[in-house]
């Protein structure tokens, strides 16, 4: 189940035992102080944004601890966070925190799919799907991609032997930016490809990009 939450004003506290996203409503909006509980014990700690490590200053504190504070934070303070653990001798992972500057409207009947709104409401041009991020990740990783017209979408997950793994998108979707979050958490490391296929109208997208699941 993922959480969701809206960004506000006051004091804020993210928990890394579930996959969470907070959408920024108002871009000139802050959160005093954002605290993001990696909620596993270890022996030491390092909290991460996209995959580099981050280090104390500025807005950011306590980035060797399992608690992560960023004060006064920001939409330029969005990106997945996560907190790698030394655990006698074994590396494990919080799970991530995912901040995105859009509103997020999350199927909370056990599926995976986020649909964004850019509150700018700006229409792509060209179909197109991005390269996800983060890249490797553990345990899951945001897909994007874009519509220019409204399209039947199949989003779906392959291994490396090209059996399907799983469907993430199959529905009719208007015209727009489109984030997809995707939860590996039971999977094995390796190669995995994601797929997507739009129609819309005369117009058809088909494309495949890689990504590597490293636990």
């Amino acid at each position: 189940m993922e959480n969701t939450g809206t960004w506000q004003s006051g004091s804020t506290i993210l928990m890394g035992n579930s996959l969470q996203h907070i959408g920024i409503i108002d871009s000139s909006a802050s959160i005093d102080n954002l605290f993001l509980d990696a909620m596993k014990s270890g022996n030491s700690y390092q909290w991460l944004l996209n995959g580099n490590p981050l280090s104390n200053g500025g807005q950011f504190s306590g980035v060797t601890t399992s608690r992560l504070s960023i004060k006064n934070a920001v939409p330029d303070n969005q990106g997945t966070y996560s907190c790698r653990i030394d655990s006698s001798g074994t590396t494990i992972f919080s799970r991530n925190i995912v901040i995105n500057d859009i509103i997020t409207d999350v199927d909370d009947n056990g599926g995976n799919h986020i649909n964004n709104k850019n509150k700018k409401n700006e229409i792509p041009k060209v179909y197109s799907l991005s390269q996800n991020y983060p890249n490797p990740f553990n345990p899951a990783t945001i897909i994007n991609y874009q519509l220019p017209k409204a399209s039947k979408v199949l989003l779906k997950i392959y291994d490396l032997t090209g059996r399907e793994i799983k469907t993430l998108v199959n529905e009719e979707q208007p015209a727009g930016n489109y984030k997809v979050n995707f939860d590996a958490s039971r999977l094995a490391s390796g190669v995995y490809f994601y797929r997507i296929t739009a129609t819309g109208g005369a117009s058809s997208f088909v494309q495949t990009k890689k990504m590597i699941l490293m636990k």
